[in-house]
């Protein structure tokens, strides 16, 4: 299905010379969906989306026919960049694979960008969420109701701990690599003032943001009483199997 946020509606003015560019780093639910949307609305920070998904970047193909990531590359940026000439995409770690990217080609293709690295402390949530979002395929709140419902699954659960935090390292491993210093966005921060935190990503991509109340829908969190009976009953399963283990 072709995702609404890859049609011409949030398309810029082609021709804008690009002046800057940044790539927000992340793993999945770490709120860098809500960061994105929340940079789109200022009008002032690109399109930041996750361009190097493979179902994504279908959509774009279908649109501009490229056969090359230097051509889908001129191309976002002909259409995704704003009219102060800023570019923003996001992107998985793992998504940099789709195409072949290592620093260097990002550097080449994308101007250089700055990288945000948005992390969530709370592992196991983050963990759950994941689990949860795959399993009812409902990513944001403001997807509807859910059609598919979730079950709980102590080793499905262990497994996305692991794969996140492969995520998240390789993100970490990627930035001392190559001598970057990112500005870091923790989830829990974030959410509690989502204003002040959008701020200072404004500040450090070299945008200041009109003074307008934030969209309350973009900032709904999907967890609920259930996330939290998935914490308690994980906690509760893992200190079990931990018991076992001293008694075996």
């Amino acid at each position: 299905m072709f995702d609404r946020k890859n049609s011409s509606a949030f398309d810029f003015s082609p021709g804008t010379c690009v002046q800057s560019t940044y790539l927000i780093a992340s793993t999945p639910r770490t709120g860098s969906t809500l960061l994105a949307d929340l940079l789109w609305s200022t009008g002032k920070a690109g399109a930041p989306l996750e361009y190097l998904h493979d179902k994504h970047s279908l959509d774009y193909r279908d649109r501009w026919g490229f056969s090359s990531i230097e051509e889908y590359a001129r191309m976002l940026l002909r259409f995704r960049t704003s009219g102060n000439g800023v570019f923003g995409m996001k992107a998985h770690y793992h998504q940099l694979n789709n195409f072949g990217l290592d620093f260097n080609s990002l550097e080449k293709l994308f101007h250089s960008p700055k990288y945000l690295f948005v992390q969530r402390n709370d592992k196991l949530r983050q963990a759950i969420s994941y689990v949860k979002a795959m399993q009812t395929r409902q990513w944001a709140a403001s997807e509807g109701e859910v059609v598919h419902k979730g079950r709980y699954d102590y080793n499905e659960i262990c497994n996305a701990v692991r794969l996140l935090a492969v995520e998240a390292e390789s993100w970490k491993t990627y930035f001392s690599n190559n001598g970057i210093s990112p500005l870091v966005i923790e989830y829990e921060t974030f959410v509690k003032d989502a204003g002040k935190g959008l701020d200072a990503v404004c500040q450090y991509i070299g945008i200041t943001r009109d003074s307008e109340p934030l969209d309350e829908t973009a900032s709904m969190k999907m967890a609920n009483a259930e996330t939290e009976e998935w914490v308690d009953r994980f906690l509760a399963e893992r200190s079990g199997n931990h018991r076992q283990r001293q008694v075996g």
